[in-house]
């Protein structure tokens, strides 16, 4: 299906394996934490969600807006009802720890991809004993991802904001030297901050949230 994927779906793609060309992507649990920090990514980026002076993350009650879509609002009902506010720190660890509500998020927000066999799950065995369960995709799906990235990255054209925290994912994940030449690899961070130097007031938040993402794979990897 040619839809346009959210940012969480376009990096549940490229953050998974592609077996038959020797592309090995995120454990499970990483890439659905990975997935759901994207999609509280794109909450930000869309005003759903703020960030207060201190960073805590906030519901934004505006109707001009207009209404999310049923996984925004599972995540929106979840930040808000929360017992505290949490930093974005606070809440990839919390999806980390409890693993039922990160796969409640995960599941609404890649139903579609599943559907449209974008991505799958098989069981595997590590030493030919020990079970556990991988996330695929094909390569087509994936190859129609980083052809995007490298068009908007390394080309001379506009840069979405989805493309631009994409790349800093997918590297922070130590995902994107996978997908490209190491000359191309230092033009994409050269690209990104350079981004990040000319829009800096744009670029603060997702900054902060990148930083939070590398926090916890240095806490956890």
């Amino acid at each position: 299906m040619n839809r346009e994927y959210g940012l969480a779906e376009r990096f549940a793609i490229a953050a998974a394996d592609v077996p038959a060309r020797g592309m090995y992507g995120l454990s499970r649990s990483y890439l659905e934490i990975y997935v759901v920090g994207a999609a509280i990514m794109e909450l930000i980026m869309k005003d759903r969600l703020s960030v207060d002076p201190k960073g805590y993350l906030h519901v934004m009650d505006n109707e001009s807006i207009g209404q999310s879509d049923s996984c925004s609002i599972r995540l929106e009902e979840l930040i808000r009802n929360a017992r505290k506010p949490k930093k974005l720190k606070g809440w990839i660890i919390y999806f980390y720890s409890y693993v039922k509500s990160r796969r409640a998020m995960f599941g609404p927000l890649t139903e579609a991809l599943f559907d449209e066999e974008a991505l799958t799950i098989k069981k595997k065995k590590f030493l030919y004993i020990f079970p556990y369960r991988r996330y695929f995709t094909t390569s087509e799906h994936k190859e129609r991802i980083i052809r995007r990235l490298r068009a908007e990255l390394l080309d001379d054209g506009p840069v979405s904001k989805e493309t631009a925290v994409l790349a800093m994912l997918l590297e922070t994940s130590k995902q994107l030297k996978r997908y490209f030449s190491r000359y191309e690899h230092s033009e994409l961070k050269r690209a990104i901050a350079e981004l990040h130097e000319s829009q800096s007031e744009e670029w603060k938040h997702v900054l902060m949230m990148r930083r939070a993402m590398e926090e916890m794979e240095s806490s956890y990897g």
